[in-house]
């Protein structure tokens, strides 16, 4: 009876441990997902002010070369 007992106890432990350290990874991955998040925004920023400026610089490209050096 005693063992029967013990085994429960035991057996309670490991599955509220269990669940404790897939809380911990949940909650680990939601924050990672939201980091990721971020950096895939920053990344789009990113691409925008480079084709932004590339734009702007071919512009004055061709305005440079038809305007100054009459080509």
């Amino acid at each position: 009876m005693n063992e029967d007992k013990n085994a429960e106890f035991y057996r309670e432990q490991t599955w509220d441990l269990l669940f404790e350290r897939l809380k911990g990874i949940e909650t680990k991955q939601f924050e990672q997902g939201k980091k990721i998040d971020s950096i895939f925004a920053k990344v789009n920023w990113m691409y925008g002010w480079a084709a932004g400026a590339g734009v702007i610089f071919a512009f004055i490209f061709e305005f440079i070369k038809t305007k100054v050096f009459k080509l």
